[in-house]
């Protein structure tokens, strides 16, 4: 064989083993194996409303890995936050909340929000831990304002106006934790906006900036009573590897497998409007 060929062959088959090599480690990379902080598991039971609202619960699994601070010192997990943005299309308002820890049944109480900084473990846990808040951060998340969901909420038919708001829950001090489950649910007002034949609605269920990967996301949607397969419409819009499936009755079923750090995940969905009652946008 020509010794020139075969070094040649050795150098081309070592190349490709590299390039495969560092294929791999990118996708373990950025399929978000090493964050600090990422769902196993989350999944989303729903159900859309005649009025255009959407009531739901998220199952969250959470996983913390251990982390430091500037000077290299163990930084504990203090609290678990969901962000969203109020507007004038989409989403207005943001009520009936609970947090539940779904491993030891424990039901959070609402209390005003508060950043963990400067606080020791012992005050943080025997103070804080155990609570949820709502804060508007649209002037910085350090700077969260306590936000009043009776009188602090959007107009549907305006225009222009948009706030940041952060849902959140104090957890005990924890270093790391392979599973930490959560049950939180809400109502999500004036999703929906009446035409004259239909009413549809888009969900982002994760922000395309989202920096919370998951292995897997599930999600249950149901339609309002009267609704179903022939006049609803229900899909979904992702970067990620996704499957859905419908009932007779319009229920959308999905599963996304490995959701990255910035990749999407929006519902959209629409229904005629003999299903429709109250709806606020028109």
């Amino acid at each position: 064989m020509n010794g020139k060929r075969y070094g040649r062959g050795l150098i081309a088959a070592f190349s490709a083993l590299v390039a495969v090599v560092a294929i791999i480690l990118a996708v373990f990379v950025i399929s978000g194996d090493e964050a600090d902080l990422s769902y196993r598991s989350v999944d989303f039971d729903a159900r859309l409303q005649s009025n255009g609202d959407i009531r739901f619960t998220e199952h969250l699994d959470y996983q913390l890995k251990r982390r430091e601070d500037g000077n290299g010192d163990t930084k504990p997990w203090k609290q678990l936050y969901l962000t969203f943005k109020l507007r004038n299309q989409d989403l207005t308002n943001i009520t009936d909340i609970s947090v539940t820890n779904a491993s030891t049944g424990e039901e959070y109480t609402q209390t005003d929000p508060q950043l963990p900084s400067g606080i020791s473990d012992g005050t943080w846990d025997s103070t804080y831990a155990g609570h949820w808040y709502i804060a508007d951060t649209t002037a910085g998340s350090d700077s969260p304002q306590p936000f009043d969901p009776t009188t602090d909420g959007i107009d549907p038919n305006g225009s222009g106006e948009q706030k940041n708001i952060e849902i959140g829950w104090n957890i005990p001090a924890t270093v790391k934790q392979s599973s930490l489950k959560f049950d939180v649910s809400m109502t999500f007002h004036d999703m929906g906006t009446r035409h004259s034949d239909v009413t549809n609605l888009m969900w982002e269920m994760f922000p395309e900036n989202n920096q919370v990967p998951a292995g897997k996301v599930t999600g249950t949607v149901r339609f309002p009573k009267g609704i179903a397969s022939n006049n609803s419409w229900a899909w979904l819009h992702t970067e990620a590897t996704s499957q859905t499936s419908r009932d007779a009755d319009g229920t959308l079923h999905f599963t996304i497998s490995d959701l990255r750090t910035n990749q999407y995940v929006d519902l959209v969905a629409a229904f005629d409007n003999t299903g429709a009652a109250g709806v606020e946008r028109t």
